[in-house]
């Protein structure tokens, strides 16, 4: 096997799943975080 062999591949659907849940987490505090400031 070539060591650079597994930089390549895509990455596994798990982490992949797990990379867009943090995201959508993000984007939703952060929503969440703009609408408290417009209250005040």
């Amino acid at each position: 096997r070539k060591p650079g062999k597994n930089m390549r591949q895509p990455w596994p659907l798990r982490t992949q799943r797990n990379f867009w849940d943090v995201c959508s987490l993000v984007l939703l505090i952060r929503r969440i975080q703009q609408r408290l400031f417009w209250k005040r």
